[in-house]
């Protein structure tokens, strides 16, 4: 007998889900003996007997219970099922506090007359890849930039700032994160445009529900912050109506760490992302105007079967918030 369990935990009560239970006949092979043949009596010495497991692609719908009250188990509570049709990957970090943790349980009876059930137990990772798929398209967000006049009579400058995410929606581990910026000066100006700061920053959500117990977890992962950087990007004599796209020569080829999990949904468990990219930008006399812009994308993350993810990543600095409010506090960067 070979039963495959998911178990994970959620605000101190766990819970497993049982994806497969199934018999298969590892001995003898292939089928070299029929129903109506002889015992075989094996030595005195240790052998091994393969079999293979798959894990569901599409798993419809299996049974879950709360491992602290198996017998009162809600009638009512509904099962779980995978929306994305895959399971949540493991990846043996033991320090998550959202990490599934496969097991494989398997029996085997031995014996003739005086039958006798082995029963083993071993720990198993999955982490599930898709193939390569065309590129979705890209996403832009477009956002006005005003500053300031310096007198009564002076109209104020505005600026229309062009974020784009040419992968789209979708981000994979390993590869490069192209964003784009673009600028268009939409009126008359007295000052330069800097821009003086750049932050990227990856926002992971995880919401646990065990029985009536739900457990919000959000991480923020700052992939890149750049500041002081005084990057002229319009002289004050510019004609109104042009546009700049903005060099990523800083900030280009930043890529998302392999030790990231994939987005996943079901039931009982979801993970989802966002992407923030936040500007400072700096004008008027002496620098002293700074305009803070942010946009946020919701991406969803995956994990390409043809792509190497990078053996050794770049540290990346890792917050760790729970059930939090709406707006994350960003360092290095002025207000």
């Amino acid at each position: 007998m070979i039963i495959l369990r998911a178990t994970f935990e959620a605000s101190g009560h766990s819970e497993s889900l049982q994806l497969i239970k199934k018999k298969q006949q590892v001995f003898p092979q292939y089928g070299e003996f029929s129903a109506g043949s002889k015992p075989l009596i094996l030595g005195s010495k240790r052998y091994a007997f393969p079999f293979r497991v798959s894990f569901p692609h599409d798993p419809e719908s299996f049974g879950g219970h709360s491992n602290r009250s198996w017998e009162s188990k809600s009638q009512t509570e509904s099962p779980a099922t995978s929306r994305l049709g895959q399971l949540p990957p493991s990846t043996g970090n033991s320090s998550s506090s959202t990490e599934i943790v496969y097991t494989l349980n398997a029996g085997v009876v031995v014996g003739n007359v005086f039958k006798q059930s082995i029963q083993q137990s071993r720990r198993v990772f999955f982490y599930p890849t898709i193939s390569p798929q065309p590129p979705p398209p890209s996403m832009a967000f477009r956002r006005a930039v005003v500053f300031p006049c310096n007198g009564a009579s002076s109209p104020a400058t505005a600026y229309q700032v062009t974020i784009e995410l040419s992968q789209g929606s979708q981000l994979s581990l390993g590869q490069s994160l192209l964003i784009s910026i673009q600028v268009t000066w939409a009126g008359p100006a007295d000052h330069d445009l800097l821009l003086n700061d750049y932050q990227a920053m990856l926002i992971q959500g995880t919401v646990t529900r065990v029985r009536d117990l739900t457990q919000m977890q959000r991480i923020s992962r700052i992939l890149r912050t750049l500041s002081n950087l005084h990057q002229r990007i319009f002289l004050a004599d510019t004609p109104a109506g042009s546009t700049v796209h903005v060099s990523d020569n800083l900030w280009g080829g930043q890529s998302l760490s392999g030790n990231l999990v994939s987005s996943f949904e079901t039931s009982r468990i979801h993970r989802r992302y966002k992407l923030e990219v936040r500007l400072g930008s700096n004008s008027g006399p002496e620098k002293v105007h700074t305009r803070i812009l942010e946009v946020q994308y919701p991406v969803s993350i995956v994990a390409i079967a043809s792509a190497p993810l990078p053996l050794t990543s770049p540290p990346v600095r890792e917050r760790r918030e729970e059930s939090l409010r709406e707006g994350v506090h960003w360092k290095n960067m002025k207000q």
